[in-house]
């Protein structure tokens, strides 16, 4: 009987885990209530995964506190980072305005 622990899928599993450094980040600027801090996992010079990280001061005795914070925004910023529809360079208008507007079919949206 062979080992649930040990194999080839298990060496796969915990290589999806490693990473080379960890980091501090923050992914939205003025978002409520606090701008999430977030551990950050690297690897080869990409964020592999991010977790949400508990580092605000309790406000008062008997109060809960806010730890850890982290929205689904924050979650999926690394997601956003490497995305194919991640804009990298600035886009250059070809057409004014009026001549877009005037060449699209009627019912279509701007």
């Amino acid at each position: 009987m062979t080992s649930r622990t040990s194999g080839a899928w298990a060496d796969a599993y915990r290589g999806k885990w490693k990473w080379d450094r960890m980091a501090w980040g923050c992914h939205c600027v003025d978002c409520y209530p606090s701008n999430c801090p977030y551990r950050v996992y690297v690897r080869d010079d990409r964020v592999v995964f991010e977790e949400p990280a508990g580092g605000f001061e309790p406000v008062e005795a008997g109060v809960p506190d806010m730890n850890p914070t982290g929205c689904q925004k924050g979650a999926s910023w690394s997601r956003m980072l490497y995305g194919k529809e991640r804009i990298l360079h600035p886009l250059r208008r070809v057409a004014s305005a009026a001549r877009a507007s005037s060449s699209r079919s009627p019912g279509t949206r701007p």
